[in-house]
């Protein structure tokens, strides 16, 4: 599926032509809330239907890879790269979009994210006429089942895969 391209309000109200606009520029409040044996807990702050509006959004995408790499603007749409998160992989929290501003707490089963495995999350939005958001920030999260070792928040190079390595071979050595 290709996205519709985004433009800024300024090119929207000079051109002659309406243009889309995209639900919000960019939805990045992404974050990994707790990783544990019980689940993952993710949270965001939703996005509205047209830039920062009040009115929800038509529909959230959310999905996981094991690379972040697989879910950058390239890569998002692809189903081979990253998985697609629905409401069956949720013990609490929904999908269904809520007005702008809102935060939404959603829970995924560790049968969906197993303990001492790195996932890596990211999210779209799309408005009723079918125009996405730019790919959210990439959050990664380590569930475990040993205590000590936080959730990983936003990934943004190398030096958060970093963090992320020290994290659990810290609590495996500690915890062996």
């Amino acid at each position: 599926m290709c996205r519709k391209q985004c433009w800024s309000p300024i090119f929207y109200f000079i051109s002659l032509y309406p243009v889309p606009y995209c639900p919000v520029i960019p939805f990045n409040r992404v974050q990994v809330e707790s990783a544990t044996c019980e689940g993952l807990t993710l949270s965001f702050t939703a996005p509205g239907s047209s830039m920062d509006s009040e009115t929800p959004a038509a529909a959230y995408i959310l999905k996981l890879a094991a690379a972040s790499a697989n879910l950058s603007d390239t890569a998002f749409d692809s189903d081979e790269a990253n998985e697609r998160i629905t409401e069956m992989d949720l013990v609490s929290g929904s999908l269904t979009p809520v007005p702008g501003g809102q935060t939404v707490i959603l829970g995924l089963s560790p049968v969906r994210c197993p303990p001492d495995q790195l996932y890596f999350f990211a999210m779209t939005a799309w408005n009723t006429e079918g125009v996405s958001s730019p790919v959210s920030n990439i959050v990664a999260g380590l569930p475990t089942c040993t205590t000590g070792a936080a959730p990983v928040q936003s990934f943004s190079g190398g030096l958060a895969l970093a963090a992320v390595l020290l994290v659990y071979l810290r609590s495996a050595i500690i915890f062996q």
